[in-house]
Order: structure tokens, then sequence, then C-alpha cells
């Protein structure tokens, strides 16, 4: 019966965690936390500027499909304006999160809503910079396809995606964060690309297309 006794308190004192076992656990999580965070953070943010292009680029489509079912101009264009539902809106912005896509009625003389996507969706509201530019490097707030499919554009327009804090990476310059872009091309070719890539790599199917 003794022996019982002092196997039951063994066995209890044996149970659970010491404070000490505790505290060394608490500190091991701590610095596991402290070196994940940054990569997840990172990884977070190029996960949003990545859907938010991938989100204009399939609406550069819509609006180019839909020009060419209709056989009438189709714009989209760029606003910082919250009311994407409307379609007849004038404050467009090259550095505008949301897009909308709309035909042109002539038999109303106003535009038609088709499709319209707003930058706060998926939650990158706040986090992901938008720059639209011609050719010539000025801002771009509209891009209009015709019944052809081809656009209005005189060389290819860019449609820049940045996270809203850090630095992405360049050719000389690394980084965790990663820069996405969207090009128009006259003809009506619209691509996701990455900037970091030289245009000249050509094997490389990431690279921006210059033409």
């Amino acid at each position: 019966m003794l022996i019982d006794m002092r196997a039951m308190r063994q066995r209890k004192r044996q149970a659970g965690f010491s404070l000490i076992e505790l505290m060394i656990g608490l500190a091991i999580f701590g610095v596991l936390l402290a070196v994940g965070m940054p990569a997840f953070r990172s990884y977070s943010l190029n996960a949003k500027v990545l859907a938010s292009a991938q989100s204009l680029f399939s609406g550069l489509q819509r609006a180019r499909g839909e020009a060419i079912r209709l056989n009438t101009p189709v714009q989209l264009i760029l606003t910082e304006n919250p009311a994407i539902n409307n379609p007849n809106i004038t404050d467009f912005s090259a550095t505008g999160r949301n897009w909308i896509v709309r035909s042109f009625n002539r038999g109303t003389g106003i535009y038609d809503l088709v499709d319209a996507k707003s930058g706060a969706e998926g939650g990158s509201t706040g986090s992901v910079n938008v720059s639209a530019t011609d050719a010539a490097s000025s801002p771009l707030t509209t891009v209009e396809f015709n019944g052809l499919g081809g656009t209005t554009l005189t060389g290819v327009a860019t449609i820049a995606f940045l996270p809203a804090e850090g630095t992405c990476a360049t050719p000389t310059t690394p980084s965790d964060l990663r820069c996405i872009s969207v090009i128009v091309t006259p003809g009506g070719r619209s691509q996701i690309c990455d900037p970091t890539i030289a245009s000249t790599a050509t094997s490389d199917t990431r690279r921006c297309i210059a033409s």
C-alpha cells in the first residue's frame, strides 16, 4: 500500500508542465513568431497585389469580349469613386483601385454597366497601390476597346500594382515583396507580367511584352 501511494504521488508530480518548462516553451514560441511574421507579412502583401492584378486583367478581358460581341466601343475606367454601379461617373483616376467596364448605348446616349469591381474586395483596401500610365508615361485612366478587339492606345499601356508599404524587388535590389504589372497593347492584348524580368528575355513568359 505504501509503495502504491508513493507511485501515485510520483505520477502526480510528473503530470503537466512546470513553470520553468512553460516559460521556455513561451520563449521558443516568441522567437518562432518573430522570425516568421515578416515572411508571412510579405506573403500576404504579395498575394493581395497578385489578386488585384488578376482582377483588373479579368476586367480587361471582359471589356474586350463585350466590345467584339456588341461591335461597339467598350471602356474600362479606373476610379477611386466607390459608386462603381454607376457607369456614367466622371471622376476617373490613374491611381484608382476600383474599375468599371461600360458600353456606350447609342439609343440612350449614355453608358450601360457591363461589370465592375471594388478594390476593397478581397481585403486589399490600403494594401495595394495602383499606377496606370500610357506609352508616353502619362497618367492613364481609360482603356477603350473597339468592335474588332483593338484599342485606342498609341502604344503599350502599363497598370502597375505595388504593395502600399515596403520596396518591391528590382533586377538589382532583392526583396521579398513583388510588384506586378498588367500591360495592354494597341491591338487589345492584355498580359499579367513581372516588371523585374527584362523585356529582352524572350524565353521567359513572365516578362512584360514591349509591343
